[in-house]
């Protein structure tokens, strides 16, 4: 899976490049919030001759995803074709709410992966639905400014109107058997403690990942999902003594019991560990 995924606006060229060279896992191409009405074709153009660019570069847009206009939209036909087109590795499907929204994106780009944007009170609820809905939906993600507007609250810093909402989230695709979500984007650029605080909390509910607005991002989320090394220490070691273990049951380290559950979590974070310094995860 991947860690850190970047927005950046479809029709203007000097921050798609920038995006492009930055250490983002994926590079969101955004032509729906990020785009005014108006400009909608000449972003998709834009983006067009970008990633083809870079196709021809690179040999393919493996790290760069759509986002898309919202199924029920004019525009969200052509975004599709863009998809299809230009090769990128998959689509964003955002204010996503039911199955048949997916449906049609699959049949629309039959090759691409699919994350539905959950945005609202109904897309938290339809998420073991909507994630079933095509075989290539892995995971999804979480939109937390627009759930609080669906909902009528005030988007907070503490984030105590999405807890809910993100524990469902991560419970139902648990359910629906995909991978963690992907947690939402924090819009304040420079309050870095609070940007740790919510990647952290993000983290512990059960996300993996988190879409970003600005590169000065990346390295912050990176840090929040690190895995401390007294941890790993720790991991390894209940790892060896409950492997030493010839008759399972439960053991005791350092005060604290290993049992099955604590062992399979132990070996999962020493898989998460190398498959950060390989620049990837131990999912994929």
């Amino acid at each position: 899976m991947s860690l850190v995924y970047l927005f950046t606006p479809g029709d203007n060229r000097s921050k798609l490049e920038k995006a492009a060279g930055s250490d983002a896992d994926v590079v969101i191409i955004d032509l729906e919030d990020g785009v005014a009405p108006e400009c909608k074709a000449s972003a998709r153009r834009q983006a067009y001759a970008f990633l083809e660019e870079k196709r021809r570069e690179a040999g393919r847009n493996n790290s760069f995803v759509i986002r898309c206009n919202p199924a029920n939209s004019p525009h969200f036909a052509e975004d599709m074709r863009l998809v299809r087109e230009c090769g990128a590795v998959g689509a964003m499907i955002p204010k996503c709410e039911s199955a048949d929204e997916l449906r049609t994106a699959n049949e629309a780009a039959p090759l691409a992966e699919l994350i539905p944007l959950i945005e609202s009170a109904r897309g938290v609820q339809q998420v073991e639905g909507i994630g079933t809905a095509s075989n290539r939906i892995r995971r999804v993600a979480f939109g937390a400014v627009d759930f609080a507007l669906d909902i009528g609250a005030d988007w907070s810093e503490s984030g105590e109107e999405r807890v809910y909402a993100m524990g469902r989230i991560v419970l139902l695709s648990r359910v629906a058997e995909l991978e963690p979500p992907i947690d939402a984007v924090f819009p304040l650029l420079d309050a870095k403690e609070s940007f740790m605080r919510d990647a952290e909390l993000g983290k512990r509910i059960g996300f993996y990942g988190k879409m970003i607005i600005h590169p000065r991002h990346i390295d912050w989320v990176r840090d929040a999902y690190r895995i401390p090394e007294e941890e790993m220490d720790w991991c390894r070691n209940a790892v060896r003594l409950y492997e030493s273990m010839h008759s399972g049951g439960s053991v005791q380290l350092e005060g604290r019991l290993i049992d099955l559950p604590v062992y399979v979590r132990a070996k999962r974070k020493l898989g998460d560990l190398v498959a950060q310094r390989e620049g990837g995860s131990a999912a994929d």
